[in-house]
């Protein structure tokens, strides 16, 4: 039992008399405040700083977010085939489409792989809406392919 008491000590600190009383730090000479912008709390080998600007992003178009959303849907698909086609397209096309255009690319992107790919090699035909749709998917895609061939001779690096 007094075994099990100090471990506890040790691990949780003293006991303190009341909860309201704030808990008091031990005076160790490692700890020291080096600055009243930020906290700087330097350990031996460590430094352990906390600042306003680690927390804060920066975002200059607010279609960005859904845009890494859309890349990341591109690079995460079930068929490594459709992704080495769909980044690259992603990382060229994205940046230049409006949001009504990125709406119309997530839905795209929620078809199953089996059937995109299909899409991509020609034994399907693409749906009317992606062929007549605000950015056209469809051609861009058809091209894309072609570009694809032409460049690479097939599909290659699409890092």
């Amino acid at each position: 039992m007094r075994l099990t008491t100090s471990l506890a000590r040790l691990r949780f600190g003293p006991k303190r008399s009341s909860l309201t009383q704030p808990p008091t730090l031990p005076s160790t000479p490692s700890l020291r405040v080096v600055s009243t912008q930020h906290t700087q709390a330097v350990y031996p080998r460590v430094t352990v700083s906390h600042s306003r600007s680690l927390c804060t992003a920066t975002a200059t178009d607010p279609l960005d977010s859904y845009r890494r959303k859309l890349k990341w849907r591109c690079m995460e698909r079930g068929m490594v085939e459709n992704e080495l086609i769909l980044k690259p397209f992603a990382l060229k096309h994205l940046p230049l489409m409006n949001e009504e255009q990125l709406k119309e690319f997530e839905v795209y992107l929620d078809e199953p792989d089996p059937l995109v790919w299909k899409w991509f090699t020609g034994a399907a035909d693409y749906p009317a809406e992606y062929e007549n749709g605000p950015y056209q998917l469809a051609p861009k895609l058809r091209e894309w392919m072609v570009e694809i061939k032409q460049t690479d001779g097939g599909i290659g690096d699409a890092s």
